[in-house]
C-alpha cells in the first residue's frame, strides 16, 4: 500500500531494501537470456521465492496476480490451493461474466491438491467444482465441510468459533470478510496436516477497513468493486447503525464506479470524490456522475484538501475507498492529512 517491500514478507515483516535489491539484481542478470520480456509481477514473484529459498522457508503463501490460469505462481508446485471469492473486477482481462472469471481462477487447481473454497456464486462454483474433479482435487467448501459460528464483531476485532475442530478465533479486524478468511487459513493449515496455534494477534492489513483514528472515526479500505463496496457497507451498518458516512473516493479507469456509489449511496452523508495522483485516475467522469445522482458531493484536488467540504465532529465517521492508490496516497500523509481533517 505504501511501499513495494510489502509485497515480499517473511515471519511478518516485510523484505529489507536491501535484500530487494540483492533479489532484484539477481533476476535482472537472468531476463536478457529469457525469450519473451517478463512482466512486473513475475519479476517480483521471482524475487520472492529466490528470497524464500535463500533463508530456508519451510512454508510459502503466493498469492496470485490476476485470476489464474496464466499467473506466474502455477510455475510452483502447491501443496494448497484456495479461493476466497469470485466477484466482478479485471473483466477486461478475465471475463465479463462469472463463469469466465471462474475458469482463469480455477486454473491454479492442481492435480492430487486439496483446494479451500469461500463462499462463491453458484455459477462460479460449478466452473470450479468441474475443474477440480478433473485435477482429483479434494474440495472443502466454507459453509458446507467447515464453517464458523458464534460470530462476534465490534470495532476493534472479530471472534468466532471454527467449526468442526472447535477452535477459538479472535481476530483483531473488523469487516465481513474477516472471519471468512481466517477460517479459509485455519481450513487450509489443516488440509496441509499442520498442527498449529492460531493466533491473529500481530495481523496488521493496511487499508483494509483500517482505523487510523477515532472519535471522530477515520477508516481507509481499498475495497473498488461491487462486491466490495457491499461488504463495506455491511460492516459500516452492522457497526454504525443509523449513522451516515462521509466518503472520501477516489477511482481508477476500468473500475465501475456506478455498481459502487449503488452499495454506498443510502449509508452516505456526503462523498468527496477525490484525484489520485496516477495517470490512470478517473475522478472528473466519477465526479460528474456522482453529484448527478447524490446531492451533497464535492470535488476535491488534493485528500488534504478534504477539511474545505467536511463538517466534523467528534461523533463523525468518515471513511476513504475506491481505490488502494487513494489509500496509499492518503497513508503517506497520514499525520497531516488528519490534522488537515480536524484542523488540529
Amino acid at each position: 500500500v505504501i511501499d513495494i517491500t510489502e509485497r515480499i514478507q517473511m515471519t511478518g515483516s516485510n523484505i529489507s531494501k536491501a535484500d530487494f535489491a540483492i533479489m532484484l539484481s539477481a533476476i535482472s542478470k537472468v531476463i536478457p537470456q529469457l525469450k519473451s520480456k517478463p512482466s512486473y509481477f513475475e519479476i517480483l514473484t521471482a524475487m520472492a521465492i529466490c528470497y524464500f529459498i535463500k533463508n530456508n522457508c519451510k512454508w510459502a503463501v503466493l498469492e496470485t496476480g490476476l485470476g489464474g490460469r496464466l499467473d506466474s505462481t502455477n510455475a510452483f508446485k502447491s501443496t494448497i490451493t484456495a479461493i476466497t471469492s469470485i466477484s466482478f473486477d479485471h473483466t477486461e482481462k478475465l471475463g465479463s461474466t462469472l463463469e469466465q472469471i471462474a475458469f482463469e481462477k480455477a486454473g491454479i487447481i492442481k492435480d492430487n491438491t486439496p483446494l479451500i473454497l469461500g463462499k462463491i456464486n453458484d455459477k462460479a462454483l460449478g466452473v470450479i467444482i468441474k475443474k477440480s474433479k478433473e485435477k482429483n482435487s479434494n474440495v472443502y467448501i466454507l459453509s458446507k465441510d467447515f464453517s464458523i459460528t458464534d460470530i462476534k464483531s465490534n470495532i476493534d476485532e472479530t471472534n468466532f468459533n471454527f467449526a468442526p475442530n472447535n477452535i477459538n478465533v479472535t481476530i483483531p479486524k473488523s469487516g465481513k470478510y474477516i472471519s471468512d478468511n481466517a477460517a479459509i487459513c485455519i481450513m487450509a493449515s489443516i488440509a496441509a496436516g499442520l498442527n498449529i496455534k492460531y493466533d491473529f494477534s500481530g495481523l496488521d492489513l493496511p487499508a483494509r477497513f483500517d482505523i487510523i483514528h477515532k472519535s471522530p472515526y477515520l477508516i481507509l479500505d481499498g475495497a473498488h468493486n461491487e462486491a466490495s463496496a457491499k461488504a463495506l457497507s455491511n460492516t459500516l451498518i452492522n457497526l454504525f447503525p443509523e449513522k451516515k458516512i462521509n466518503f472520501i473516493l477516489g477511482f481508477l479507469k476500468g473500475k465501475n464506479y456506478k455498481t459502487f456509489f449503488e452499495q454506498i449511496k443510502d449509508i452516505a452523508l456526503s462523498i468527496s470524490v477525490c484525484k489520485i495522483n496516477d495517470s490512470n485516475d478517473n475522478s472528473n467522469e466519477v465526479y460528474n456522475y456522482i453529484k448527478d445522482n447524490f446531492k451533497n458531493t464535492h470535488y476535491i484536488e488534493n485528500p488534504l484538501n478534504c477539511s474545505d467540504f467536511l463538517s466534523i465532529n467528534e461523533n463523525s465517521i468518515i471513511v476513504a475507498c475506491g481505490s488502494f492508490y487513494l489509500c496509499s496516497e492518503i497513508l503517506s500523509v497520514k499525520n497531516q492529512f488528519i490534522n488537515n481533517l480536524f484542523r488540529r
